[in-house]
């Protein structure tokens, strides 16, 4: 799975309203949502430096 796919995916549970009462999951989501937006931004940065995936995560 690339990041893309994965901001996809967590992006449309998180919005489409997924219910559930325990607000530190909804919490713990976006942050996984913002941290991965980070690696996709930075990586070209420093793709040299930390030329490595993600677990789960593929090329394309």
């Amino acid at each position: 799975m690339t990041i893309d796919e994965a901001i996809e995916i967590l992006s449309q549970s998180a919005n489409a309203g997924v219910t559930t009462f325990d607000w530190d999951y909804k919490d713990a989501q976006r942050l996984g949502i913002e941290a991965l937006k980070r690696v996709r931004k930075y990586r070209p940065l420093y793709a040299g430096k930390y030329p490595h995936l993600l677990p789960g995560e593929t090329k394309e």
